[in-house]
């Protein structure tokens, strides 16, 4: 019994001692600035549009950060086309929301360049400017079956030589606002001018549809769809490296980009 109350009293000393060492520290972080955020993509054909938002700091409180009052404009050649807000432009194929849009369309014609600028009430400003670069084609689509019927997907195409190339492929069952089955990014690196072919799985049956999308990519695009996928990995888990997403928006955050892509449809055949 004077063994346990020997070990009892020096677990109690143990805790007290703890309970002693504790201290109370007081960060004063600094007064988080926040930033415009803007996210444009531009098609041919289709409206002017712009997403524009702020950002917010860790601790806040969520709230809704969408940005009424401001001045967007895109400028193209000699054209000024001046976005107007409406809270709720819906793009049906992809299901994204616009808050600034214009009753222009993107010129079939115009490469570029087209600059962006942007300024709220409250003084801040950001500028972006793209242009479309070259357009890109697939060359084949070959289905492969297996014993079940199951279909996967060969999809073919050539890469343009000497310069540096990147590249972003997506496939779609059933409708274009569909999660994908396919979605990675790559780069040519050791194939340059060669033919690249990319697969799927057997995730596909005798008469399903597939949209097959390759996007032909800028640096800036696809630095910033690699370090925002890698920020969005690194979210919750206490392992991953943070990294700030890499942006062409001077004076905010998100991306201007122009898309260059071409898009197949398929129906699956019976073998």
């Amino acid at each position: 019994m004077r063994l346990y109350t020997i070990v009892l009293s020096a677990l109690t000393l143990l805790i007290v001692s703890c309970e002693n060492m504790q201290q109370d520290i007081e960060l004063e972080l600094p007064e988080y600035e926040n930033k415009l955020v803007v996210e444009s993509y531009l098609e041919r054909g289709k409206p002017f549009r712009v997403t524009l938002t702020e950002s917010q700091a860790y601790f806040d409180q969520p709230g809704n950060p969408v940005i009424q009052d401001a001045l967007v404009i895109i400028t193209y050649g000699e054209n000024t086309d001046t976005l107007e807000f409406n809270p709720s432009f819906l793009d049906l194929n992809t299901l994204k929301v616009y808050n600034f849009v214009s009753e222009n369309t993107v010129p079939e014609d115009f490469d570029g360049p087209y600059t962006l600028y942007v300024k709220d009430n409250s003084g801040r400003e950001a500028v972006a400017e793209t242009s479309f670069i070259e357009e890109l084609n697939l060359d084949t689509i070959r289905l492969q079956y297996n014993s079940e019927n199951e279909v996967l997907l060969l999809i073919s195409f050539t890469d343009p030589p000497v310069v540096a190339n990147y590249y972003r492929l997506i496939v779609n069952k059933d409708s274009l606002t569909a999660a994908p089955d396919v979605s990675f990014q790559l780069s040519d690196g050791s194939l340059d001018g060669e033919q690249i072919t990319l697969g799927t799985g057997y995730d596909y049956e005798i008469g399903d549809t597939v949209f097959v999308t390759l996007f032909h990519l800028s640096e800036k695009y696809f630095r910033f769809l690699a370090t925002s996928s890698s920020a969005q990995s690194a979210q919750g888990n206490p392992f991953g490296q943070p990294g700030a997403v890499e942006t062409n928006i001077e004076g905010g955050l998100g991306i201007f980009v122009a898309l260059t892509y071409d898009r197949r449809k398929l129906i699956i055949p019976a073998k």
